[in-house]
């Protein structure tokens, strides 16, 4: 009897385990909608577009965009962080005019943004484009 009943103990703490094991993690789902080529022309609007959205609801969001220039005064940097934000989806809209940059200054764009849910869960998101003059001489 002894041993049917570590057989059986045994058995329920594996299937327990089993359990834990096959748990499905929901991460906050990232889409960048825009911009969506990775070369844009002096002068030309870039349009940002992102769409962060969860089955469950959003806790923290951060948004970090920065802008390396050749010429130094045309270096930006932009950081958004949420906390709290207890939503299903959050959008972010808005267009970077580059229409006061000169032709000869080339920048890099580079935007990261992080997502997570109540539990933790977090999920992160990166693109890179870049700004120079394309005009035949």
């Amino acid at each position: 009897m002894n041993k049917l009943l570590f057989f059986l103990s045994i058995s329920i703490i594996f299937n327990s385990c089993e359990v834990e094991n096959n748990k499905i993690i929901n991460y906050p789902s990232i889409s960048i909608i825009n911009p969506s080529q990775e070369l844009f022309n002096t002068g030309q609007d870039i349009n940002i577009d992102i769409l962060i959205s969860h089955d469950e609801v959003i806790d923290n969001i951060l948004y970090i965009e920065t802008c390396e220039c050749t010429n130094e005064n045309f270096n930006t940097l932009e950081l958004i962080e949420l906390k709290n934000v207890f939503q299903n989806e959050w959008n972010y809209q808005k267009t970077i005019s580059t229409i006061n940059i000169p032709t000869d200054v080339m920048c890099d764009y580079n935007i990261e943004i992080s997502a997570e849910d109540i539990s933790g869960n977090e999920r992160s998101k990166s693109i890179y484009f870049h700004l120079m003059s394309m005009n035949e001489n």
